[in-house]
């Protein structure tokens, strides 16, 4: 049965100090957890850091930060430095990012993704163990780092999957998984994949399910739709994103899609995609829509829904519905 967290993303639409107040509203208001993602800025380690130091009861997870931007070492000591600060409210989410962001922003190789993933995870948990690091893989390799001060409290390990090798892995050696643009028909088949991966490793326990989704409580669904256009145009620029979501039963609306990418017809990919992909995945409409969309996903196996508002305009609205959905809220 699905543990039923819901949580929230601190919003881009704030600099670092609204978002460290907005971790403070999420508490007050019955969430169980706030979530960040880091692309580019901010640093989302800092402002989960003074997000710990204004809140009492929310887990902080990064969901995600970048393996391949990050090394493994660096990784670990941010991680067990917040674990520290939070007093054991830390979980580190994180995945392969892009060969995009990797190698063209960074200039950092891109490397065999489920490998890379594979050895961090196997690397990241020896060192968060307290172990000196005497580690070489077909990927990676440390020798001789080792945390300074022992973590009083394990830290969880996420790791984000798109497609079922990545699914696979987080089954067999992860505490958790992190899913995004999932439709909601996709969801059972996807958490069996995680679960399978888990039973066949000979795990005791399987690992979480996660979700971030968007979320707008409107009356007007059209422009929702429109701004979410916005949104998913930069995601279905991603090959692995674009894969995932063929495999999810919207072959055809890709094929347009990478039609249109091959042509530079941006207008052309907004107008592929559909409202039923949109539909599929985001948490739009009503408050009773909203709530039903959220337990549908708690019903096919999700444990956790870290909801995404779009605008400000409806702020209050989504996040009431949001929480509510996950039995809680002020």
């Amino acid at each position: 049965m699905s543990q039923r967290r819901v949580t929230a993303e601190l919003l881009d639409w704030y600099d670092v100090k609204g978002r460290v107040k907005y971790a403070e509203e999420l508490e007050a208001r019955g969430f169980a957890g706030a979530t960040l993602a880091e692309i580019a800025d901010p640093d989302a380690f800092v402002v989960l850091a003074l997000a710990a130091g204004v809140t009492e009861r929310l887990t902080l997870e990064t969901c995600v930060v970048q393996l391949g931007v990050r090394t493994a070492p660096s990784l670990a000591a941010s991680s067990a430095t917040l674990q520290s600060l939070s007093d054991g409210r830390f979980r580190l989410g994180f995945g392969v990012s892009s060969e995009a962001i990797v190698a063209g922003w960074h200039s950092q190789p891109w490397r065999r993704p489920l490998a890379h993933a594979r050895e961090s995870l196997d690397l990241l948990r020896l060192l968060l163990d307290g172990e000196k690091s005497r580690y070489e893989g077909e990927v990676l390799s440390s020798s001789g780092f080792q945390l300074s001060q022992a973590v009083a409290h394990p830290v969880p390990l996420h790791l984000a999957a798109l497609n079922q090798g990545m699914m696979r892995l987080a089954g067999e050696r992860a505490d958790g998984v992190w899913l995004n643009y999932l439709p909601r028909s996709a969801a059972p088949t996807v958490c069996t994949i995680v679960d399978r991966a888990a039973d066949e490793a000979g795990r005791d326990e399987r690992p979480s399910k996660s979700l971030t989704a968007h979320i707008e409580v409107t009356d007007d669904v059209a422009s929702a739709r429109s701004a979410l256009r916005d949104y998913l145009t930069f995601y279905m620029a991603s090959p692995a994103y674009r894969k995932a979501l063929s495999w999810h039963g919207f072959a055809n609306e890709i094929a347009d899609i990478e039609a249109c990418f091959e042509s530079r017809d941006r207008a052309g990919v907004m107008r592929a995609i559909t409202d039923e992909l949109i539909d599929s995945m985001t948490l739009v409409g009503s408050p009773t829509e909203v709530r039903d969309r959220i337990e549908e996903y708690f019903a096919a196996g999700i444990d956790e829904i870290s909801v995404a508002p779009l605008t400000p305009g409806n702020l209050d609205r989504s996040l009431r519905a949001a929480v509510a959905a996950g039995g809680g809220g002020v």
